[in-house]
């Protein structure tokens, strides 16, 4: 007797060699929980984002065009396992069509910068959410997916955890520099 074997293995199988390719708009979304992490990305790693939030990073592949990014996205949760941050570092040699997407979402607006660009969300005048984009220190012509660092940090309304510590010395180096 023959075994039968399906040729697609089942969803909770991962193959941990090609990651899986997810869209921006369903993973960068604030009503996922640790569960939904675990479940859906073949290899995760837990950090300390901060002192007061749990992370859990995972490998990012949005696809195989130069628009996409490919790096890591860590998601950062409170006690209670609500996701209060998101977190993209990665590469992309064409911001152009992310970036359409995240200011179309979440409304960013572009701020006069040098060095690459920048985009902030901010609440209460305050800066709560950041899109950084600066240029490659070295772009190769022969490597179209990797002209540029992304830097994208989403973070819940309100100014209960606001930017990272990251985020914040990046842009206050920025303001000393005259950058931005």
């Amino acid at each position: 007797q023959v075994a039968s074997h399906s040729l697609n293995p089942p969803a909770h199988e991962h193959d941990l060699q090609q990651p899986a390719i997810h869209t921006l708009s369903e993973v960068l979304r604030f009503d996922i929980e640790p569960g939904w992490v675990l479940e859906r990305f073949p290899r995760v790693s837990t950090v300390l984002a901060d002192t007061q939030l749990d992370g859990l990073r995972v490998p990012l592949v949005t696809g195989i065009a130069p628009s996409d990014i490919a790096g890591t996205l860590t998601y950062s949760f409170d006690r209670f396992k609500r996701l209060q941050r998101l977190t993209v570092q990665g590469t992309t040699g064409d911001a152009t069509r992310f970036m359409a997407e995240l200011q179309r979402q979440y409304q960013m607006q572009q701020m006069p910068s040098l060095g690459g660009v920048l985009y902030l969300l901010s609440w209460n005048g305050k800066p709560t959410s950041i899109v950084h984009i600066t240029p490659a220190s070295v772009i190769y012509a022969d490597s179209p997916y990797a002209r540029f660092e992304v830097l994208i940090e989403l973070n819940q309304a309100g100014l209960e955890y606001g930017l990272s510590p990251a985020a914040r010395q990046l842009l206050d180096a920025g303001k000393s520099t005259q950058r931005w």
